[in-house]
């Protein structure tokens, strides 16, 4: 675990470098697949400014209501204690959702109705740049797997974590990695597949999640009925990618053409 990138004297912390890597290389290669269909640049600076913004409040909110207490919260509310808003951390679904509410807002400003051009330009994009911040996870500590000793395992003291632990944000980084190939594979065959690489990501990405929550050992991520928070929203979006799926070939057989 590397939490700093040391750089001519400066500490900078290697998280967020990460996070903010993420957002460049996936802004980047959005912009260049999005001019290849014809859209324009300031259409998709609009759309990425809401979805980034509403992300970041999304993955905070689900990260209060997954980590806190809701009596406690309430009682902390009440007092107007609000210290728990210092505290660190996020979740991915609240910032995937957040995000996707922010785009349609940044949509709806810029009165663009080609949106599902933007979207098939856009969600390709999305996975490579989870995956970049998955190396930031495994370099500032958090999303740690379970208890482990064998090959791969990594130390992550500076954190807190006692003991060694599997390599969860590796592997996670990976399949983000592959679920991006697989979009452009299927976007190369499909070219006018539009929305529907949302839906597909939608389904895969809950797939993939729920797998890797076998994986991890942080508990800081709500338990219920024997499955993570993470878990179960997994299983409600892949109902909902899949049910998207089916409408969009019945509403549109031909765009799989």
């Amino acid at each position: 675990m590397h939490p700093y990138f040391h750089i001519f004297g400066l500490s900078i912390p290697a998280y967020g470098t990460m996070m903010a890597l993420a957002l460049v290389v996936g802004c980047a290669l959005a912009w260049l697949r999005l001019r290849k269909l014809g859209g324009d640049w300031e259409t998709l600076l609009l759309v990425a400014a809401c979805a980034i913004g509403l992300a970041l409040v999304g993955a905070r909110l689900l990260y209060l209501l997954v980590s806190y207490d809701a009596g406690r919260l309430l009682a902390e509310l009440g007092r107007g204690d609000f210290s728990f808003l210092s505290a660190e951390g996020q979740v991915f679904y609240g910032g995937l959702f957040g995000g996707i509410a922010g785009a349609l807002l940044g949509f709806r400003i810029a009165k663009e109705r080609r949106w599902g051009m933007y979207v098939q330009a856009i969600v390709p994009c999305i996975p490579l740049g989870q995956a970049i911040g998955r190396v930031g996870c495994l370099l500032g500590g958090c999303c740690y797997g379970f208890p482990y000793e064998g090959f791969g395992a990594v130390c992550l003291a500076e954190a807190g974590v006692p003991g060694t632990v599997f390599p969860a944000q590796l592997v996670a980084a990976l399949a983000d990695v592959l679920l991006s190939l697989g979009l452009l594979w299927y976007d190369r065959r499909r070219p006018r597949a539009g929305v529907r690489l949302l839906y597909l990501y939608l389904a895969g990405y809950a797939v993939v999640r729920f797998g890797l929550e076998f994986l991890r050992g942080d508990l800081v991520r709500g338990v219920a009925g024997g499955l993570s928070t993470s878990q179960w929203i997994s299983l409600g979006m892949l109902a909902a990618g899949l049910g998207l799926l089916l409408w969009e070939r019945r509403k549109r057989p031909e765009a799989g053409a």
